[in-house]
């Protein structure tokens, strides 16, 4: 199956990259293949979110 990731974080001190990577390993573990990855900082409350 092909999967896309979406993470997001609310301020630019905070990263994505630990969110990533727990993500990349359940697909692995599910035999998923990523084929792209969104990445967001930006309030969850804003519904005008560029990577979503």
């Amino acid at each position: 199956m092909r999967t896309a990731l979406y993470c997001r974080v609310s301020t630019s001190e905070q990263t994505t990259d630990n969110q990533v990577l727990d993500l990349q390993k359940v697909a692995q573990k599910m035999n998923w293949t990523v084929t792209e990855t969104f990445t967001d900082v930006i309030s969850g409350a804003k519904s005008k979110r560029p990577g979503l």
